[in-house]
């Protein structure tokens, strides 16, 4: 979480832009990807390391992004065949505008995040979503950060802090969907005064090797 974002009020318009437009509708750096699967569990890297119950994520506020993605019909295992991705303090890219690759584009939104606590803290990741209920979560996470610039315009305090959570429904061909859910818990600084967890206490133990938790299938 190294860039710093405008203020509250400047990134204001930025985020009303971008929620009209998905209501319309990165590179990584070799930080983690962050994913909810299926089964709605949430997991991160190339490992599948399950995120673990009661961690806290950072969102850099900076890193909100918006854009369009193109798979190759019939076959996502090869990677993407396009990507096009802008900060929300950039215009919005224009379908009609994007390169024709012989796939049909799907609208994208993401960010980074970083753990502030638990087995997890440190770790960093990049989460991109291009499903319907992950872009309105999305839509829904930004409202939420907007109401509190708002109410808070000279506040420090403007990364959120999120719990990883989902939400269901039951589709009637699919039966049960899941939906991602960021729930703020707190708000932080961008110079590090988020979540400060409590000293560990003195013991003549080794530490417990961190313990990598894989996801199970459903």
């Amino acid at each position: 979480m190294n860039n710093l974002p405008a203020t509250p009020t400047d990134l204001l318009g930025s985020m009303q832009k971008t929620i009209a437009t998905i209501a319309n509708a990165d590179d990584s750096g070799g930080v983690h990807f962050m994913k909810m699967g299926k089964d709605g569990l949430w997991s991160y890297g190339a490992e599948d390391i399950q995120v673990e119950d009661e961690s806290h994520w950072a969102v850099n506020p900076a890193s909100f992004k918006t854009g369009y993605i193109a798979w190759q019909q019939g076959n996502t295992s090869n990677g993407p065949v396009g990507e096009e991705m802008v900060a929300i303090t950039d215009d919005p890219i224009q379908v009609n505008d994007l390169p024709d690759v012989n796939a049909p584009w799907t609208q994208q939104v993401g960010f980074q995040l970083a753990c502030v606590n638990g087995q997890d803290k440190g770790e960093q990741a990049v989460f991109k979503t291009s499903s319907k209920g992950g872009r309105g979560a999305f839509s829904d996470f930004i409202q939420q950060v907007m109401t509190h610039y708002k109410a808070n315009p000279n506040t420090d305090k403007i990364v959120p802090i999120v719990a990883l959570a989902t939400e269901s429904y039951t589709h009637k061909e699919y039966g049960k969907i899941y939906k991602p859910l960021f729930s703020i818990v707190e708000w932080g600084t961008m110079d590090g005064g988020i979540v400060e967890e409590e000293p560990a206490a003195k013991t003549d133990e080794a530490p417990a090797p961190r313990r990598r938790r894989r996801r199970t299938a459903a």
